[in-house]
């Protein structure tokens, strides 16, 4: 009888350590430190509203456990363009054609998703993006939230969580 819980002890904490049971717990957050220029070539195949903006289009890698780039994030840092958030609204995003929504890209650049709006900020809010529910390095879950509250003081909705489709090969 000790020897049959030993044996599953020692089996399931192999299972709990093992990359199959994949690192649930984990929730890393976009790390805008991490963000780059976009290189021209990852436009070309996207909206023109991207070239529009092109000095503050950046690219902003996802990393795994292992420090391997596994997403990209291309989105608009309007934190970054000096545009004045109180000259800025719905009528002169769509006149100065700035993109609406960030996309995810793959490790190849390939398009695997989008963020119904863009990150981290689209005035006159913050979104922050988490990414959880890891296996095998992957992540297979985005969460979002927003870190104003309403002018009553409870907490804005985030978008819905995106969920990878192992078998699309997309963030749904």
């Amino acid at each position: 009888m000790v020897y049959a819980r030993l044996i599953l002890i020692i089996i399931l904490s192999f299972f709990a350590n093992s990359t199959l049971a994949g690192d649930f717990g984990r929730r890393e957050q976009l790390d805008l430190q991490t963000c780059y220029p976009a290189p021209r070539p990852i436009l070309d195949h996207l909206e023109d509203s991207w070239w529009h903006m092109l000095p503050y289009s950046h690219i902003c890698p996802v990393v795994n456990e292992n420090s391997k780039i596994v997403l990209n994030v291309l989105t608009f840092r309007q934190d970054l363009s000096g545009i004045d958030e109180k000259f800025y609204n719905e009528t002169t995003k769509k006149s100065w054609g700035r993109p609406e929504e960030a996309v995810i890209f793959d490790k190849k650049f390939i398009i695997v998703g989008k963020i119904n709006g863009i990150v981290p900020y689209d005035p006159p809010l913050h979104l922050a993006v988490f990414f959880t529910d890891w296996r095998d390095g992957y992540p297979w879950r985005i969460e979002f939230a927003y870190t104003e509250r309403h002018r009553d003081g409870t907490p804005r909705e985030p978008p819905q969580p995106l969920l990878w489709n192992a078998t699309n090969g997309v963030y749904q």
